[in-house]
């Protein structure tokens, strides 16, 4: 879906300051458990070049090169990444890029795409997606995405709900429609009204199956949580896969 300049929703409010202020609780902490357990998960060692594609305000990225690994961090948004160069240092890199693009060829030997930074576009955009990393990956590097289980999501829809933080109400309304997920979010600051949608393919496991099969990727195994936990269609909170460039 496009703004009304025509501009894709992503462009807008993933460099909007509000989006930093409604997920503030993905916090340090959080980031850092999470990505102790997919470097396990992954089997990455030490001395790794990692891509963390969609890396946000790159707090992902920088546990990941304290882990011991070279990092370049990519994001769509020029606002998070002038946040993120402020951490740049020999092993850490940011770069403005799109994720359909390819970035440096057989340069990495892991990409994360991590808290469902995948799914936004049709079928043919999330295949050129994955053909990009796979570009970018040089042969036998593997990719970890992490992806929202939608099945438990789905059952859940509609809802509404209003969260309040930093003296800003937002009211949220998420539903399915044609097999996608949306999250409308509207709320008023110093007088003026606002409203975004996030929208996201309910991809499920079969679905990157598919796309894994057209791109040229292998898949390796499947994960619930980070915490390691087998995957479970109806129970687990979140879809983690890990794929090998064939």
């Amino acid at each position: 879906m496009e703004e009304k300049d025509g501009s894709a929703w992503y462009s807008t409010w993933f460099d909007s300051p509000f989006y930093h202020i409604l997920y503030q609780h993905r916090n340090h902490s959080e980031a850092e458990k999470a990505v102790s357990t997919l470097l396990t998960f992954a089997g990455v060692k030490k001395g790794s070049v990692i891509m963390d594609l969609c890396c946000g305000k790159g707090r992902h990225a920088v546990f990941i090169e304290k882990a011991g690994n070279i990092v370049t961090g990519l994001d769509l948004s020029p606002a998070s990444i002038n946040y993120c160069k402020t951490f740049e240092k020999d092993n850490l890199h940011f770069d403005v890029h799109d994720m359909r693009k390819v970035y440096q060829a057989d340069k990495f030997d892991y990409v994360f795409n991590l808290f469902t930074s995948f799914g936004y576009f049709d079928d043919q955009g999330n295949e050129q997606t994955l053909l990009a990393i796979k570009e970018g990956l040089k042969t036998g590097g593997k990719v970890i995405i992490d992806f929202l289980n939608v099945i438990p999501v789905i059952k859940g829809l509609p809802a509404e709900e209003v969260i309040s933080l930093d003296g800003i109400d937002f009211y949220i309304l998420k539903y399915l429609e044609n097999n996608r997920i949306y999250k409308h979010i509207k709320f008023t600051h110093d007088g003026h009204e606002y409203s975004f949608c996030e929208e996201v393919n309910a991809l499920q496991l079969n679905d990157f199956e598919r796309y894994f099969e057209h791109t040229g990727f292998k898949l390796l195994s499947v994960s619930g949580d980070y915490d390691g936990s087998p995957f479970n269609e109806h129970q687990s909170k979140r879809l983690i896969l890990l794929a090998e460039k064939k």
